[in-house]
Parts: C-alpha cells; sequence; structure tokens
C-alpha cells in the first residue's frame, strides 16, 4: 500500500506535464488560427480584399502575418476576383517557389470593375445549342495591402490585353468573357513595393 501514493503523484505529474505541452506547443495555433489572426493557406488572403474598398484600407488583415519591413523582395501573394492567383518570393510570378502563408507580406488585390470599349464576339456550342459571347478587354482595380496591417501600400488601374483568339473552353454559366492582366503588368506595379526596402508600420494609435 506503501507504493501507491507515489504511483498517484507520478501519473499526477505525467498528466500535468502533457498537460502543459499541451497548452504551450498546441493550444496557441488553434487558437491563432480560429481567431483568423494566423494565415494556414494562401486562398485566406482573398479575405483582404473582400473586407477593403477602394483607395482605402482594408479592415480585416491578419496580425500574426509577416510584417512588410527591413530590405526586399517582400513575398507577395495575388488575390485575383476573389481568388489567389499566383505568389512570389521576388519580383517575378513566374520564377521561384511560392512562399509559405507565413512568410507572405504583401498582398494584391485584383478585381474587374468594367472594360474597354470595342471587343469581339466568340460563338460556342453547348448543352442548350449553340450560343454567342461578347470578348472585351477587362478594366481592373488593383491594389497592394500590408497582410499584418491591412495598409494601402499601393494601387493602380490595370487593363487586360486588346481581346485576340477566343478561347477554346468556357463555362456554360459565363455570359461576357474578358482579357486579364498579365503577369508583366502585375510585376510592374509591384516592383518597388516588392524588392525595396521599408521602414516598420507605426503603431496604431
Amino acid at each position: 500500500m506503501r507504493g501507491r501514493p507515489r504511483k498517484i503523484v507520478v501519473r499526477a505529474l505525467v498528466v500535468g506535464a502533457l498537460a502543459w505541452v499541451t497548452w504551450q506547443f498546441v493550444v496557441p495555433p488553434l487558437t491563432e488560427a480560429v481567431l483568423d489572426q494566423k494565415p494556414e493557406d494562401l486562398n485566406d488572403f482573398a479575405r483582404i480584399c473582400e473586407n477593403a474598398q477602394r483607395y482605402e484600407d482594408s479592415d480585416d488583415p491578419f496580425e500574426k502575418a509577416a510584417p512588410y519591413e527591413g530590405n526586399g523582395p517582400h513575398p507577395w501573394v495575388l488575390i485575383e476576383d476573389g481568388y489567389q492567383e499566383a505568389a512570389s518570393t521576388g519580383a517575378r510570378l513566374d520564377t521561384g517557389p511560392e512562399p509559405e502563408p507565413s512568410e507572405v507580406q504583401l498582398v494584391m488585390c485584383s478585381d474587374r470593375f468594367g472594360h474597354l470599349d470595342g471587343g469581339t464576339s466568340c460563338g460556342y456550342v453547348g448543352s442548350e445549342g449553340t450560343t454567342s459571347l461578347n470578348y472585351h478587354a477587362g478594366r481592373y482595380s488593383v491594389t497592394v495591402y500590408e497582410a499584418r496591417t491591412g495598409r494601402r501600400v499601393d494601387g493602380n488601374v490595370l487593363s487586360g490585353a486588346e481581346p485576340g483568339e477566343c478561347p477554346h473552353y468556357v463555362s456554360e454559366y459565363e455570359d461576357v468573357l474578358y482579357t486579364e492582366p498579365g503577369n508583366a503588368d502585375y510585376e510592374a506595379l509591384m516592383a518597388d513595393v516588392v524588392t525595396g526596402s521599408e521602414a516598420p508600420a507605426p503603431p496604431p494609435e
């Protein structure tokens, strides 16, 4: 009987240690994820675009995202019409590996708001017969935000290329087709903010 209290004490210590480890290393990441403070996927950054007005800061940043400070390059992600289109750890979108969500400092939001005059017409055959869709050069409002603070860093209006050959396949739910800005257009807008140096953002008042 004398040995039983020792077992109980040892077992209590083990349970206590496991609880401490869980609280220190498991609960904080889960809490951050649940509270949406830390991005877990590149698509998560779409919420910064969804909760922002043109020419204004976003009111839904990720408080645990990487800060936009120091010398470049600054990893960034492109969100086009609500979806993650591309990402880069440098100035180019088509070279190098994509950044991890925890590395992203800048979010570029590109949203179509209209189109240029002109365009062409494209004919398609679908399940309900033949249909014709107008094909235009889209106009896009492009804004760059700091992922951690939602602060607007830069922005401009970009246009897609003049429509050329009609796309071979389209969704039956499409009623109008638009061209989009190319990688080079986005890269030119991001050149200074991605490769330059940035002082730490001032603390909120």
